[in-house]
Order: structure tokens, then C-alpha cells, then sequence
């Protein structure tokens, strides 16, 4: 994989282990560096990234992620490339980005699992239902429905929290976070953090916006390592297209996504405005791995079916 990195000189130095990580997995890192607060606009990112496969971009921390990319990818040509975000407010805050992205990517298992969450409304439950049967029928990843009507918020926080490949959420969101589970919060899933899942999914309004918040509830979970890579919306979304998000996800991951990155190009939407009101954090090169005693931990989680 060709990577670009748009990046200040400030944060070379503290990437530098997941440069290394990245060169050892056979990637090329191409860098691209810009001054103080003036990171590239899309017209200027898509030119520097005409053979790149994805890009990944360490921001200001005072930039909303809607005002620095308008999609969680690139149209390049006829090529779509998936770029992500990493708010950067100091260099403590990177370096622990960066150690739980090497985490992940230290993960020696081929264990895809995938956690499906939903707030108890009827019509979050019957997509996320649909979901878990057909991955549950396919086989070929571990799926488990923790949805809020089958499972207690704490027990589905600890499970989180064991190092889950993939974690999809569909319900009500805000900027501070999830109206299900009786509303989380990030420094709810920080009391119980232990191992980093690979990726979460929040198909829900709002989780990736700033509105009335320092840092978003996505920038959050990513910022405080419960997660390599977070994936939500910067404004309220459409339940039509988060539908369509969450089952172009499942498939995508059925048919070997191996990347977050290969992920999120593999499900976007053909309705463009679906796919733009969304933004991918963190590293798009990391693997959907689960830890290697996730499966072991969570068969023993129980729920009240």
C-alpha cells in the first residue's frame, strides 16, 4: 500500500515507531509536511495523493474534522482513496495514538469479530438482527449482537474494552455521544479500558461533530486509546443511509476487508451526500483484528435472549 501523510515536522519524530511499523508491513510512506494551521485544502490533497492509496492526516486539534475534509475519502481520478483524520492537541496525545495503532498492528491472530450495538427502538434492532444472521449464517466472522436489548451497558463496555475487531453501532447520537445503552459517554468506556478495539462504527447523527464539545465523542474514543480507528458523522444522517452504511459494512467485511481503509471504500454508498456527512480517525492501514483471547472473553459475556 502507497500512504500518504500530511503532517507538520513537529510530528515526525513521535510517528516515527508506526512509520516503522508501516515499512515493516511492506507500505510505502510518502510524506507531505504544511506550516502552522494551513493544512491542504481537497483540491491540494487530491493532487499531492495521485498514487497514493490512502491518506492519513495529522491535524491542528483545534480544526473540526468538517471543516478540514468534506468525505472519508478521495475521489482521484476513478480511484477512491480513504482518508483519515488524527487531531493533534500536544505530543503526549500523539505518542498514545500512536501506541495503541501499534497495538493493533501487533495483533498475530486472524480472528475478524464483529460487535453489533444498537439502542432498543424497533427499527435500529430489526437492521442490526438482520445483520448478525447473516454474518452468523456466512460463518466466517465471529459475530455478536450486544444491542441493548440483550445485554447490560456495563457487560457491553467490558466487551468492547477486550480488544473487538469491529464495533458497529446504529442508534441516536450527539457529539458527547450515544443516546442508547442508557447514554454512553467516552469516559464511560475509559473506566473499563484494557485492550483497544480495532475500529468502531457509530451509524448515528452527530458522533463526529463538535457541536457544543471540545472534542467529539469519536475524537475522543480515538484520543484516549479505546480505539485505533473511529468512523462517524459530523451532522445529523438519515436512518435510510445509515441502513445502507451498516449493511454495505457487513458485506464488505464478509468479502475480507482487511483494513479499516479497504473498509470504508468497499461500503461507500453510491449516494454521494450518505457517504459525505461521515469522517474516518485515525490510522487507515489498520488491521480489523481482534485481540487474540477476544473470542475466549466474550463467549463468556452473557446476554438475556
Amino acid at each position: 500500500m502507497k500512504l500518504l501523510v500530511i503532517l507538520t515536522k513537529a510530528h515526525k519524530n513521535p510517528l516515527r515507531p508506526l512509520v516503522e511499523m508501516w515499512k515493516a508491513k511492506g507500505h510505502l510512506v510518502r510524506f507531505s509536511y504544511y506550516e502552522g494551521r494551513d493544512v491542504p485544502g481537497k483540491e491540494a490533497i487530491i493532487h499531492i495523493a495521485q498514487n497514493a492509496d490512502a491518506v492519513m492526516i495529522l491535524a491542528p486539534a483545534n480544526r473540526a474534522a468538517s471543516t478540514l475534509i468534506d468525505a472519508p475519502v478521495l475521489h482521484v481520478g476513478e480511484r477512491i482513496v480513504p482518508v483519515s483524520l488524527v487531531p493533534v492537541p500536544d505530543e503526549a496525545t500523539l505518542l498514545s495514538f500512536v501506541a495503541t495503532t501499534l497495538e493493533v498492528h501487533r495483533r498475530t491472530g486472524v480472528n475478524q469479530a464483529i460487535a453489533l450495538l444498537a439502542q432498543r427502538f424497533p427499527r435500529y434492532l430489526k437492521v442490526t438482527d438482520k445483520i448478525y444472521q447473516e454474518l452468523h449464517k456466512e460463518g466466517s466472522v465471529k459475530a455478536y449482537k450486544w444491542t441493548s436489548d440483550v445485554i447490560h451497558p456495563g457487560d457491553m463496555l467490558y466487551g468492547i474494552n477486550q480488544g473487538a475487531g469491529i464495533c458497529l453501532y446504529m442508534g441516536h447520537g450527539r457529539p458527547s455521544g450515544w443516546v442508547g445503552y442508557y447514554g454512553i459517554r467516552a469516559h464511560h468506556m475509559v473506566t473499563l479500558r484494557h485492550k483497544p478495539a480495532a475500529a468502531i462504527l457509530s451509524l448515528c447523527c452527530w458522533t463526529a461533530g463538535r457541536k457544543n464539545v471540545k472534542y467529539s465523542f469519536c475524537e475522543s474514543l480515538m484520543l484516549q486509546g479505546i480505539t485505533s480507528t473511529v468512523f462517524g458523522a459530523v451532522k445529523p444522517t438519515l436512518f435510510t443511509d445509515n441502513t445502507r452504511w451498516a449493511v454495505n459494512l457487513s458485506q464488505a467485511v464478509q468479502k475480507g476487508a482487511a483494513t479499516i481503509g479497504e473498509l470504508i471504500v468497499n461500503a461507500y454508498p453510491a449516494n454521494e451526500k450518505a457517504g459525505a456527512n461521515y469522517r474516518l480517525f485515525g490510522d487507515p492501514t489498520t488491521p480489523l483484528l481482534a485481540d487474540e483471547k477476544f473470542i475466549e472473553t466474550s463467549d463468556k459475556i452473557k446476554t438475556y435472549e
